[in-house]
């Protein structure tokens, strides 16, 4: 049977959650893995095999635009509910419209990976995927019609202001204490997070949520004009107050800004490392790193004993 040419799917599209559109740098991947139990008999082997789950997942990197709105979609878990419902009473769809209009809808789903961000002036601001997971809709069996996603037909429609696009020169502190006050960078900065994650399960319909364990910020550059004692005296490692079993934070928020830009801070920061280099071309001190802290103190957000948040990221004020 011969094949026409108009019958072979490709192409370009977009992706829309929580009211935010983003465009994709390199592409977006989107699959429903089913997962699978094998009947099984000494005498015949395998003989059948029967539906044990299926989760979707979609995935891309963002193109590099930075609104409020897109900034507050792709970084939810700045201040977390650790143990929380991560899909919630309420379902949020997340749609994929290809430019040639075909519609994927998938009713249920949530951020399970946050995009790694790239602060300087030479790079896009994002550098790797932001990952949804996809289930059931609340309360619907799996045997009922478009229980998980749906397929439909539909123009596309959208604007893309490369404006929105920011690559800006950053400056960034640890404290008001000399040489931390203004941090200046070799190449900018990597912000990563860490979202920890656990299923819940339905015997009958298998994953229906997940649950927030747990968020980690971590940030990392390669300094320059800082000195070997400003990097090892601030991995507190000895000297008064730095005994086994003492704390590793200083109750010093990271805050990485740009004008017009982003603001990243990563709260109750704490150095965890810090290498010191030696070479003909070697900046002396290599890639520093910082991961954030919740803090208890009061004042920041709360009365004392609230947990303050993780990490913030949104433009700058």
């Amino acid at each position: 049977m011969p094949t026409a040419r108009e019958s072979i799917l490709r192409g370009p599209g977009s992706l829309t959650y929580d009211s935010q559109t983003v465009f994709d740098r390199d592409g977006i991947d989107a699959a429903i893995t089913p997962t699978e139990f094998e009947i099984l008999t000494s005498l015949h082997g395998r003989v059948d095999s029967r539906l044990a789950d299926a989760v979707g997942e979609v995935s891309c990197i963002p193109s590099g635009r930075a609104t409020a709105g897109l900034l507050a979609m792709l970084f939810p878990y700045g201040n977390p509910t650790i143990g929380a419902s991560m899909g919630g009473a309420t379902d949020k769809p997340l749609v994929v419209h290809s430019l040639s209009g075909r519609k994927l809808t998938l009713h249920a789903a949530y951020l399970t990976a946050l995009p790694q961000l790239r602060l300087s002036a030479r790079q896009t601001l994002f550098g790797s995927a932001a990952t949804w997971t996809a289930v059931l809709k609340n309360n619907t069996a799996r045997s009922a019609a478009n229980s998980m996603y749906t397929i439909a037909d539909e123009a596309w429609s959208g604007t893309y202001n490369p404006a929105d696009v920011k690559t800006l020169p950053h400056t960034a502190a640890w404290g008001a204490t000399a040489p931390w006050d203004a941090i200046k960078t070799a190449e900018g900065w990597t912000i990563d997070f860490e979202i920890g994650t656990e299923p819940v399960m339905d015997d009958s319909e298998g994953t229906i949520d997940h649950i927030l364990t747990s968020v980690t910020a971590r940030a990392r550059c390669r300094p320059i004009g800082l000195t070997e004692s400003n990097v090892l005296d601030a991995l507190k490692v000895q000297g008064p107050g730095n005994a086994i079993g003492s704390t590793r934070i200083t109750g010093n928020n990271l805050v990485i800004q740009a004008a017009g830009g982003v603001t990243v801070t990563l709260h109750n920061a704490g150095l965890v490392e810090g290498p010191v280099r030696w070479g003909n071309t070697d900046l002396r001190i290599g890639e520093i790193g910082f991961v954030a802290h919740r803090s208890f103190s009061g004042a920041v957000p709360g009365p004392a004993g609230v947990p303050g948040p993780v990490y913030s990221v949104a433009m700058t004020a």
